[in-house]
């Protein structure tokens, strides 16, 4: 008679002793590939940020410049003016036949432009203007042909960076 020895084998050896929930590596692991994640995608939401604050200064340099030029063409003085929350552009005209004033720009390439509220601040001669909450009604800034231009300087609070600054040469541009 023949013996046989029997073997089985199971797919699933830990079938009759089934666990229940994780270790506590494989919690860590998940925990930090989470953590990773959530700074990856806040770092990118920064950066974006920072990157359309420093396009919108671009903007606002070529805007002071092509008042300048403009100023220059026309003889009229331009300003801007600037709030917590926004800047404008203004023109010295006549105001209905009840002499000169300053009236908001109408010109397409000098149109207002948003500001992050309360993050902004102006520099002219040296000294800091306050910038109030609400809609700016008159400019901080001349850009005129017969006046000399004063130097000012426009950033962004936490960094300071970046920059416009612009001074005797009647054109404005970006620090670096």
């Amino acid at each position: 008679m023949e013996s046989g020895l029997t073997v089985l084998i199971s797919l699933n050896p830990g079938a009759k002793n089934t666990r229940r929930g994780f270790t506590l590596i494989e919690v860590l692991i998940v925990l930090a590939i989470l953590t990773v994640l959530v700074g990856a995608v806040s770092w990118n939401f920064t950066f974006t940020d920072q990157q359309r604050q420093r396009v919108l200064m671009e903007k606002l340099v070529l805007q002071v410049n092509h008042a300048g030029m403009v100023s220059t063409m026309t003889g009229r003085a331009f300003g801007v003016g600037f709030s917590s929350g926004e800047y404008r552009f203004f023109e010295y005209r006549l105001q209905d036949n009840e002499g000169y004033g300053w009236s908001v720009s109408e010109r397409r390439a000098l149109q207002a432009g948003r500001l992050k509220q309360g993050a902004w601040r102006l520099i002219v001669d040296g000294i800091e203007v306050p910038l109030n909450a609400g809609q700016v009604s008159e400019p901080q800034l001349h850009i005129a042909v017969d006046e000399p231009q004063p130097e000012f300087e426009i950033s962004i609070r936490p960094g300071e960076s970046p920059r416009v600054i612009a001074g005797e040469s009647q054109s404005a541009r970006l620090a670096p």
